[in-house]
């Protein structure tokens, strides 16, 4: 049987609150990204 997770890595931040913000993410299948 072959491996069907998805790694998710997340992070994000911002400057006051409410105020100016970002994130990013990477999902991960196999050998995709």
């Amino acid at each position: 049987m072959t491996d069907k997770r998805v790694a998710l890595y997340t992070d994000g931040a911002c400057k006051g609150n409410p105020g100016a913000g970002g994130w990013g993410v990477v999902l991960e299948y196999g050998e995709h990204r």
